[in-house]
């Protein structure tokens, strides 16, 4: 059998997995195994928000007019700097490099967008075909060809798509190493900025991405690293990560209320990034004063991220992070045994760096000796939820022909028995009988 080093097995602290449902919101019935998605907000990081939102709306004069009172302050700018201060020790960074935003869809647009502007002619942008949707749109909205878009003399520019799906399900860094030092090398006159994502979102992978950065630099590009999926899932230092630009959200990992977000910027080139709306407000520098102030709306769910920093270290961030690691590595074996298929990447180190909290795992279905996959992914997952209450996406994650797949994630409230709910459901769905597999040990008999 398989050994794993003590941080894979050891799951962690003695409160997490079912015992920490009593402090998220779900009801009864529901098996949350998509925090990857929209994430779940503790109760205590609910109610914090909810709190700010209370001390806006007794009084908003006070909160939102800077310097009312003449005493130079501020309800809401002086709990935004906080917030970020928070985050900055957080991230290992100076506060005066981070924003707070929305969600990492508004980073991204301000990133690429400004950018557009100042990138030189003739340069454009290089990123992976595993490029969120989202990404993809505004790269294509940059190159002229977004849905009806007029066409535009200076929003005209390469991309350089580099294609890492052909490397899976056996998919490996150094592989992913390779395939952009090799764009690079080809097209590296075409390229003023390298795109990356962290993590993945389907399949969910960790890519190398102090390496992509250091390639991309030393060929004279700027680097923009979609951080989605990364905080509180993985550990971050951006001081040490050295990109240019990282956007992170806080509702998938860091357990913060939706509509919470950063953008990260080193110093030098600040000056270059603007928000989609052109505003100013209080702040230290001029990069903080254009993103504080984006109109009036409603700022507690990106001052809660102080809140859920504060909750995840009350409970052990670290542990937070090993725990959910550990259940998603014993949930996909589990699995992965029960359905007679593989993880994605199937190597054990490359799954150690690779994997994180989301679990990819081949569902039994197209290869020889299996039953026909279904047309529509979805329909599949759809079933599933009527059955157990649950939802996981289902797909050609790892390219055409290659097989549906499923990313699962493992959250602080999880158990690897909340993993085998959905595969039975899953086989049920597929119209099998019972499990292909056996499960020992702690994990169970599945027949």
């Amino acid at each position: 059998g398989l050994s794993w080093p003590l941080s894979i097995v050891a799951l962690g602290h003695a409160d997490f997995g079912h015992k920490m449902l009593k402090e998220f919101s779900f009801p009864d019935a529901w098996v949350n195994l998509n925090q990857g998605s929209y994430g779940a907000c503790p109760i205590e990081v609910q109610e914090a928000r909810r709190g700010y939102q209370q001390l806006m709306d007794a009084n908003p004069e006070a909160f939102f007019r800077v310097n009312m009172t003449g005493d130079g302050s501020s309800g809401w700018a002086d709990l935004i700097d906080r917030t970020r201060g928070t985050l900055a020790r957080y991230l290992h960074t100076n506060e005066d490099n981070i924003v707070l935003i929305e969600n990492a869809s508004e980073g991204l647009n301000a990133v690429l967008r400004s950018m557009a502007k100042y990138l030189t002619s003739g340069r454009g942008i290089l990123y992976l075909d595993t490029a969120y949707v989202e990404v993809r749109a505004i790269l294509s909205y940059l190159s002229g060809k977004w849905g009806n878009e007029p066409p535009s003399p200076w929003l005209q520019m390469p991309l350089v798509q580099v294609n890492i799906t052909p490397l899976m399900p056996d998919i490996t860094r150094r592989a992913v190493i390779s395939q952009v030092e090799a764009a690079v090398r080809s097209h590296e006159q075409q390229i003023g900025l390298c795109a990356f994502s962290h993590i993945t979102s389907t399949p969910g992978l960790v890519l190398p991405i102090e390496e992509l950065t250091a390639i991309c630099h030393k060929a004279g590009a700027l680097v923009l690293i979609d951080g989605a999926h990364a905080p509180g899932n993985i550990p971050l230092n951006l001081t040490a990560l050295k990109a240019d630009f990282y956007v992170g959200n806080g509702h998938k990992w860091l357990f913060s209320p939706k509509g919470s977000a950063f953008l990260h910027v080193k110093q030098p080139v600040q000056k270059f990034i603007y928000p989609a709306v052109i505003d100013g407000g209080p702040g230290p520098t001029p990069f903080t004063r254009a993103f504080v102030w984006q109109g009036t709306n409603d700022p507690s769910a990106m001052i809660a991220l102080h809140d859920a920093v504060q909750w995840r270290a009350k409970r052990g961030d670290g542990q937070i992070m090993r725990y959910m690691s550990g259940v998603a590595e014993r949930g996909g074996l589990s699995l992965a045994a029960m359905w007679g298929t593989s993880l994605m990447p199937p190597d054990v180190e490359e799954r150690q760096q690779m994997q994180a909290s989301m679990a990819n795992v081949r569902v039994p279905c197209g290869c020889a000796g299996e039953t026909r996959c279904p047309a529509d992914p979805s329909a599949l997952s759809a079933q599933i939820v009527r059955e157990v209450k649950t939802w996981v996406p289902v797909g050609e994650y790892a390219g055409p022909g290659r097989g549906l797949w499923v990313r699962i994630s493992a959250s602080v409230y999880n158990e690897v028995g909340d993993f085998e709910l959905f595969g039975r459901a899953l086989l049920k769905a597929l119209g099998h009988s019972g499990g292909r597999g056996e499960v020992g040990g702690e994990v169970g008999v599945v027949v």
